[in-house]
């Protein structure tokens, strides 16, 4: 029947899907929320919500959010995604994003939330984070001038090094395409090589430079 292809439905789903009434009262537990929070659904039904997987602290502002809700029709965290901590449980905090929908059936009117751990996701950000952390450290603190350019010869970033050499501030610089410091007429007899690095190919050669004040200086670049 149609309830049964519904249950099976849900349970199928990889999100946890969870149904509390206007009391805040779970009347849904899905097999996957059995999975991310650890009790079964006999456990919860009929409890409330806040009491189970919210953290204290978040607890009251949900209480509030519920009843603001029933006042005005008013909630800011419906139908949008929002990252919050859930509470398992063994009592353990972990990173989930939410999605909140109501629904209104022959006069009622409840909510439905899809809730997912995102502890895996969380975690590869944050290396992320972490590299990219690290990578600006060895960039800024290289003595050799650093240049990241597109492949249409903008300038997308440059390292301290590189800014005292030319004269121009980082914001000056990244305003720039990379053909506007390298001697004009240069360019005309050995033009940007931007298809053979396109290709993979590191190239090494000698460039003349101008600095902010006009003075053409002489570098030896190294170009992947």
């Amino acid at each position: 029947n149609e309830s049964e292809t519904t249950r099976l439905i849900m349970n199928a789903a990889l999100d946890a899907i969870i149904c509390i009434d206007s009391q805040g009262i779970i009347t849904l537990w899905s097999t996957q929320a059995e999975k991310i929070f650890g009790w079964n659904e006999n456990d919860v039904l009929g409890k409330l919500l806040s009491e189970v997987i919210i953290p204290h602290r978040y607890r009251e502002r949900h209480k509030k959010g519920l009843g603001n809700y029933l006042k005005t029709g008013e909630y800011k965290v419906l139908n949008s995604v929002i990252e919050i901590e859930g509470l398992n449980q063994d009592g353990n905090e972990f990173p989930i994003e939410l999605t909140i929908i109501p629904i209104k059936q022959n006069g009622t009117e409840f909510f439905c939330a899809f809730l997912r751990d995102i502890s895996e996701r969380k975690k590869v950000e944050d290396e992320l984070r972490k590299s990219e952390m690290r990578y600006r450290s060895l960039i800024e603190q290289a003595s050799d001038p650093i240049t990241i350019v597109d492949f249409e010869g903008q300038i997308l970033d440059v390292n301290e090094s590189m800014c005292n050499l030319l004269g121009y501030s980082k914001d000056e610089l990244v305003k720039k395409k990379v053909s506007e410091i390298v001697d004009q007429e240069e360019l005309k007899v050995t033009p940007l090589p931007f298809d053979r690095l396109a290709e993979g190919i590191q190239i090494s050669n000698e460039r003349k430079l101008i600095q902010k004040n006009g003075n053409v200086i002489i570098m030896e670049t190294n170009v992947k």
